[in-house]
């Protein structure tokens, strides 16, 4: 949703290191659309997702993608030994995951959820 800032990062010498955890889905819309609408996806799979890493070195900057658990340390080492560079590490995860805890709209910290069940019922 913030891709451009690629752009940015490039015009400033900035030497953020970007994670997406990529799951292929919209995942805020996923797991909304699983936690309150019975697992009834519509609109949130995203069948034509770029090469993220070749995105960010088309900006000049470095890309990583990492597709299982044995290559996430080396290649969090690899991008903080960048110094000086925006590196982005594309880190594709287990689909069917969600992010816990969340908050759904509307409700206050008091109404969190964690694995679809509220903390304070």
């Amino acid at each position: 949703m913030c891709i451009q800032e690629l752009s940015t990062c490039k015009q400033y010498d900035l030497p953020v290191k970007i994670i997406c955890l990529n799951n292929g889905y919209l995942g805020m819309v996923k797991q909304l659309q699983h936690v309150e609408y019975e697992q009834r996806y519509s609109q949130s799979y995203m069948d034509a997702l770029p090469d993220f890493p070749a995105l960010a070195r088309a900006y000049g900057h470095i890309g990583f993608t990492v597709r299982s658990k044995n290559e996430v340390e080396t290649a969090l080492r690899d991008a903080i030994a960048e110094k000086k560079r925006t590196v982005f590490l594309d880190i594709h995860v287990d689909p069917s995951e969600n992010v816990w805890p969340m908050i759904r709209g509307g409700h206050g910290l008091d109404m969190m959820l964690i694995a679809n069940e509220p903390i304070n019922s």
